[in-house]
């Protein structure tokens, strides 16, 4: 794992993929690997003529936050790095708001990534937790890899042409059944896993847990990338610890990608 430092990023673009979810890219001395993330600090003093104007229904911005934020690397490039994000609270909503040529304060890249093995691999994403997901999926050959891809509704679904641009084999699923398979991820996984392929996954808890169950009662290969809330990012107030077989280990700083064997 490389030492996290303080660094500052510039903006390079900011655009909207789906109602509510953002991607954007950042410039700066910025690298990690797959499974890493980046704490940025959403509040900057310049913000206030930035968010004057805000009609009264949107989410207030008056409270700053005082936290950083966690995210995962999206993708890895020359230069810099993506994140891909959803809008859920005040610190997004700045980010949101932020134009090309803007800068950001980042604290990175911390935690420990995915440990990638040579073999077939089977990617899992839900909702927004495809994010780390991509970044894992341009490390690996395309003809090793199947791509699982779970969201509530079509409308919700992130990232298909992008996995399919890879020339990745792509399995869809939706709550509602309006694109893919009608049900979550975990039904899509019973159909294409085999003891000779690896798991890796990222989502929300509830199907992590389901995935971290499969794995167990199958003897799979599996990584999952686990979110919790975080204060400092860096292993000292303890606010993001998680209980393992060997005791609470501090997902910022331990994970946040963990075997399924620890949990």
């Amino acid at each position: 794992m490389q030492s996290a430092k303080c660094k500052i990023a510039s903006i390079e673009f900011q655009e909207e993929v789906v109602p509510g979810c953002f991607r954007m890219g950042l410039s700066g001395e910025l690298s990690g690997s797959p499974g890493q993330f980046f704490h940025i600090l959403c509040d900057k003093e310049d913000f206030s003529y930035k968010i004057h104007n805000l009609p009264a229904n949107r989410l207030s911005l008056k409270k700053k936050p005082i936290l950083r934020r966690p995210f995962s690397i999206h993708r890895l490039r020359e230069g810099g790095i993506e994140i891909l994000y959803k809008v859920k609270g005040i610190g997004t909503r700045m980010l949101s708001l932020l134009k090309k040529g803007d800068t950001l304060n980042l604290l990175g890249p911390c935690g420990q990534g995915f440990r990638i093995k040579e073999t077939p691999a089977i990617l899992v994403g839900g909702g927004i937790g495809v994010a780390p997901i991509f970044a894992l999926a341009e490390s690996l050959k395309p003809s090793s890899v199947t791509c699982l891809l779970g969201a509530r509704t079509k409308n919700e679904l992130l990232l298909t042409k992008e996995f399919q641009g890879l020339g990745i084999n792509i399995k869809i699923a939706t709550d509602d059944g309006s694109c893919g398979r009608k049900g979550n991820v975990l039904s899509l996984l019973l159909s294409h896993y085999t003891h000779l392929k690896t798991i890796y996954a990222c989502g929300p808890l509830p199907m992590l847990s389901s995935i971290i169950k499969f794995a167990k009662e199958n003897s799979a290969s599996c990584q999952v990338l686990m979110e919790e809330r975080m204060g400092c990012g860096m292993g000292g107030c303890l606010c993001c610890a998680l209980p393992t077989k060997t005791g609470y280990k501090k997902v910022c700083e331990d994970g946040p990608v963990f075997d399924v064997e620890e949990l």
